[in-house]
């Protein structure tokens, strides 16, 4: 015989631990474990504490904007000094003669 899915009071008896002959049906029944993430009290004690420790801080968007612009700025100034080092080779190659084999 095939265990239908149970009803939401036998979920939250099943939450509760007074219904342990779910627990097969439960294991194997993605439809039921949606329902009792549903079924979770938002103004639990346990939910509530979760959600103050799991929040993120409130200036966390901009002290990431500000990092992201710190490493644009950084990347920039990487690129403006490997340009800089360069620029005596270039200078170098464009003053040469092209037809010279001196290296």
């Amino acid at each position: 015989m095939k265990l239908r899915h149970p009803p939401p009071p036998r979920l939250t008896a099943w939450l509760e631990g007074t219904a342990p002959e779910l627990d097969a049906h439960i294991e194997n029944c993605h439809r039921c474990a949606e329902a009792l993430e549903n079924l979770g009290e938002p103004t639990s004690p346990v939910t509530a504490a979760l959600e103050l420790v799991l929040e993120p801080p409130g200036n966390l968007a901009p002290a990431l904007r500000r990092g992201i612009a710190r490493r644009e700025r950084d990347r920039t100034d990487l690129s403006l000094l490997g340009d800089l080092l360069a620029l005596p080779m270039h200078i170098a190659r464009a003053l040469t003669p092209k037809g010279s084999n001196d290296g």
